[in-house]
């Protein structure tokens, strides 16, 4: 019925075909025009626009990661922070890669003397990655021993180093060290009651406070802080040490020299061993054994070269032993050579009172 012969079914056979397909076409006219599969359809639908959505989110992710780096290069940092939020909510695999770039960034910036920067940077990288604060405790931990003769320096890093990792005894007492040297005691007791609160027998830090002590010439106190230190561990020996050094200023000779001895029979430590014979020494001398005393002195020198208090001793022992022309080179070292110590000052005085009473 077609008007145009050429759109008109060629031959009988085509009918037939056409007439047996009928049936078929007209069950998926109906089916295709019923609700049932248009709802289907309709769902097939939303499902297949929500799997290219989801798809596309990482992509998306990576694009506001990359947007929240190049905004901070532009010192964008608060754009830069909403990028870096946006791409973590679109993909939360990425909070350990925005973590670690702030923490590189912030490490950067640190060295850049960009000080405020750099902890900006890093409350940023433990805001999307709280583990970090032990890597930026730690980081701030070696900056501070690393300006360990800058007190000043030492301590704003230890303080930074805590605020990261408030259980650090070792940043407190590196901290109590650094106050020490700047000559703030406030700073210094009230750290140490935080150690021992953290950690009752650091012997570390009972050495440390016992030696704040000395040098504020509390030396009962000290003392008892070195004798905590030593029951606390065979490990010990600075204690040992200071101890020794201690009970010779006190006179107590007999017990620095059982000190002494104990000291030198569990340490392989030069400046240790240095420090042991020098007080073994001093002890001898007390006692009025020269040669005794001269042996471990000369000791003392040979494994530290700079023990101005071991020189000092000697030129006693050798002015007592008569060898005056040893006597006054150990004195000239005694006086030329640098020392803090103050029995060291009460023998170089000693020496210009004789000097100037002769």
């Amino acid at each position: 019925m077609a008007p145009f012969p050429g759109q008109r079914p060629q031959s009988t056979q085509v009918i037939i075909q056409r007439l047996e397909r009928l049936p078929l076409q007209t069950k998926i006219e109906r089916l295709v025009k019923s609700k049932l599969f248009k709802i289907s359809l309709g769902i097939l639908g939303i499902f297949g626009l929500v799997g290219i959505i989801y798809s596309s989110l990482p992509l998306v992710a990576n694009y506001y990661l990359n947007e929240g780096k190049k905004a901070y290069q532009e010192n964008k940092f608060e754009e830069a922070k909403n990028d870096f939020k946006k791409a973590v909510q679109l993909n939360s695999k990425l909070n350990t890669v925005v973590a670690d770039y702030l923490l590189t960034q912030g490490k950067k910036a640190y060295t850049e003397n960009q000080l405020a920067q750099a902890d900006k940077n890093f409350q940023g990288a433990v805001s999307f990655n709280h583990e970090l604060t032990y890597s930026i405790s730690s980081f701030y931990f070696e900056q501070g021993f690393r300006h360990q003769n800058e007190p000043k320096i030492a301590r704003n890093n230890y303080e930074l180093a805590i605020k990261y990792n408030p259980k650090d005894d070792t940043a407190y007492n590196n901290l109590a060290i650094a106050c020490q040297q700047l000559y703030d005691y406030n700073c210094v007791n009230k750290t140490y009651e935080i150690i021992f609160k953290l950690k009752p027998n650091k012997w570390e830090s009972h050495y440390g406070l016992g030696d704040f002590y000395d040098g504020q010439g509390e030396y009962d106190l000290a003392e008892k802080q070195y004798e905590i230190a030593i029951r606390s561990t065979d490990q010990a020996m600075f204690a040992v040490a200071a101890l020794a050094r201690l009970k010779n200023k006190k006179g107590d000779h007999r017990a620095a020299a059982t000190l002494a001895l104990k000291g030198l029979q569990k340490t392989n430590n030069r400046e240790l061993q240095a420090s042991l014979y020098k007080d073994l020494g001093w002890a001898r001398l007390m006692e009025n054994k020269l040669t005794e005393a001269e042996k471990y002195l000369e000791k003392a020198t040979k494994l530290d070269s700079e023990r101005t208090d071991a020189y000092c001793l000697l030129s006693q022992v050798e002015e007592s032993l008569g060898q005056f022309n040893y006597a006054r080179a150990y004195i000239d070292a005694c006086i030329l050579t640098k020392s803090s110590l103050p029995e060291v000052f009460r023998w170089r005085q000693e020496l210009l009172d004789r000097i100037l009473d002769k």
